[in-house]
């Protein structure tokens, strides 16, 4: 019942957006605005589905840059920030993102970006590519791999988790994720590790996040540039002063030690309204970024907060019709639709 209620759902939602798109209800929506940028926000284009959305698959990616190709004059993130600080916004652009440095940012989309000549921003955590892991997906892997029927973290006030079948796994991991990201640092922590040494004591993962030598290939192409996302991802608002001012300035710095050229943008954790504020954005102006990315859903029209972009977060829920295939329709409403318009 719950499959057939999400098939009717994406065909209703399919087919509002070609109503939509024929009205000419899409366009009145331009015409009244003038000049527009829609900044997308990926993570991972891959194969494999994430448990919570965050990925995208090659081959859905390449039918989003054909059709924001054709729609979109498609501009790096220093000509969005260029023409924001000058003020000349006039016409539809569009720009790519990519928060934390997943490999397959290099192994997939950085073909596809260089087959179609399009430029891209890749925010890395540093610790991640250190590491060759980021601290989430292994969680999550260690939840949807384990063998055990129940995790108990009674001692964190978070009860003890069902994970006897694949959607309790799923389901936990989707509570984790909105739970603990509202928690201190320090739980956070944890609680991350105690399900990781618990649930994959004897796991051995595959590398998942960029190495610096693929980060570096991609820049010295002209196509990509690398902006920072912190040292270990924490949530700014969430930690002491001394400990975000030590991830928005060290991470800087390594980057730009790691790659030999100047590191202007950053992306704060998260993204909210909530995990970022003026003492923040204050101690980015410190250390020298000229902007920031938000995950604030919305488009970027006249003038603009550097340091609060807006960007619109790319997923299979906003272009993947019936039957699993792509909708060019429900992708075009998605990004210059009337929801695209929020901030």
């Amino acid at each position: 019942m719950t499959m057939l209620l999400q098939q009717i759902k994406t065909y209703i939602k399919q087919y509002t957006s070609i109503l939509m798109l024929k009205s000419g209800f899409i366009t009145m929506q331009l015409n009244g605005n003038g000049g527009r940028i829609v900044l997308l926000m990926y993570h991972r284009v891959t194969h494999e589905r994430d448990a919570l959305g965050l990925s995208i698959s090659p081959v859905f990616f390449e039918q989003q840059l054909k059709f924001l190709k054709s729609r979109f004059k498609m501009i790096s993130l220093t000509e969005v920030v260029s023409m924001l600080a000058s003020g000349t916004l006039s016409g539809e652009y569009a720009c790519l993102t990519f928060d934390d440095g997943y490999r397959d940012n290099y192994d997939h989309a950085y073909q596809l970006l260089r087959k179609y000549n399009v430029p891209a921003t890749i925010f890395v955590t540093v610790d991640s590519l250190e590491t060759g892991n980021f601290g989430w997906h292994t969680f999550d892997k260690a939840i949807l791999g384990s063998e055990c029927e129940t995790i108990d973290l009674t001692e964190f006030a978070l009860g003890i988790i069902d994970l006897r079948t694949s959607d309790k796994k799923k389901q936990a991991i989707c509570h984790f994720h909105h739970v603990l990201k509202k928690c201190a640092h320090e739980k956070r922590e944890a609680v991350v590790r105690k399900v990781i040494t618990e649930l994959a004591a004897d796991a051995n993962f595959d590398r998942i996040m960029l190495t610096w030598h693929e980060a570096k290939e991609m820049q010295a192409s002209g196509l990509v540039t690398i902006g920072a996302h912190t040292l270990t991802h924490p949530i700014l608002t969430r930690v002491n002063h001394a400990r975000a001012c030590f991830e928005i300035t060290k991470s800087k710095t390594i980057i730009e030690e790691k790659l030999g050229s100047p590191v202007e943008f950053f992306a704060y954790p998260n993204g909210r309204e909530e995990d970022f504020d003026d003492g923040i954005v204050c101690m980015l102006k410190n250390a020298g970024y000229l902007a920031a990315c938000t995950t604030i859903p919305g488009s970027i029209m006249g003038v603009q907060n550097l340091y609060r972009l807006p960007r619109i977060a790319v997923n299979y829920s906003m272009c993947e019709g019936t039957r699993g295939r792509f909708s060019s329709e429900m992708f075009e409403v998605a990004v210059t639709g009337p929801f695209s318009l929020e901030r």
